[in-house]
């Protein structure tokens, strides 16, 4: 982990003035990644640092503070939560597929099931790009409720290399960006779209004492090849907005500015 911030700093202009974001309310929040282990993010942790945002010229970040010290969500967050593939070149699929999903405009996890199952046995290239393509669009990528998917995705699945963690990143960013931008205090509800457990999970690594109140982990071991932050968490724990933001006040809050 890196270094503590100093207590110093000056904070860039919050999208809510400190003191006034918006407090308790019945809010829920729309998530539409299909896997069980979405349901576990809790709605008034992730609620709290969303209106504690920071105005940023940077499009493809997201700025927070919390107990007066910033904090940066960017891809370089994500791909140490996740250890998804975040970049890289394109290489390009290894062989054309004469897949159905290529014939239409959209299509829906069924269509990439079934598909699979018509897949010869001895094809295994082609059928581990139709796998990975199921599990992201199950997991990282769902956008809306109607579980409907772009031609492109079935595009890029055909490269068996494709640095999926970067359209999930994008994902998940543009909708707390889009949740921030539709003012928080006037709304009841917000979707939160792709996979957003990992902003969960970057909220409590970067803040050691929302981590230890709420969650259950184990500590990394030295063990060979690099280790993940969603490897460490066991257990996610329900919290109200004031538990949240009674920490946020805690004479011992601290955080990390860098994740490693």
């Amino acid at each position: 982990m890196g270094d503590s911030l100093p207590l110093t700093l000056t904070l860039p202009e919050p999208n809510y003035p400190i003191g006034s974001e918006p407090k308790e309310k019945k809010v829920s929040i729309n998530q539409h990644s299909t896997s069980m282990y979405i349901s576990i993010v809790e709605r008034k942790t992730v609620y709290g640092i969303l209106t504690r945002s920071i105005v940023t010229v940077k499009k493809n970040e997201a700025w927070f503070h919390f107990a007066g010290q910033p904090m940066k969500f960017s891809i370089r967050e994500f791909h140490m939560v996740t250890g998804l593939k975040c970049n890289g070149e394109v290489e390009g699929p290894r062989g054309e597929y004469e897949w159905d999903l290529l014939k239409g405009r959209t299509h829906k996890l069924s269509d990439v099931l079934n598909q699979l199952k018509k897949t010869r046995v001895d094809a295994f290239d082609e059928r581990v790009c139709l796998a990975m393509l199921l599990l992201v669009e199950s997991i990282l990528l769902p956008k809306n409720n109607k579980g409907t998917f772009p031609l492109e995705y079935v595009n890029k699945a055909k490269d068996m290399m494709y640095p999926w963690g970067r359209d999930a990143y994008l994902v998940l960013l543009r909708s707390i960006q889009k949740a921030v931008a539709n003012h928080l205090e006037d709304t009841s509800k917000f979707e939160l779209q792709g996979y957003p457990l990992v902003f969960h999970l970057w909220i409590l690594e970067s803040i050691p004492l929302l981590r230890d109140m709420f969650s259950n982990w184990a500590p990394t071991v030295d063990v060979p090849g690099p280790i993940y932050l969603c490897e460490k968490y066991t257990e996610l724990e329900n919290s109200s907005l004031e538990r949240v933001l009674q920490i946020e006040t805690h004479k011992k809050a601290s955080f990390y500015s860098d994740l490693v």
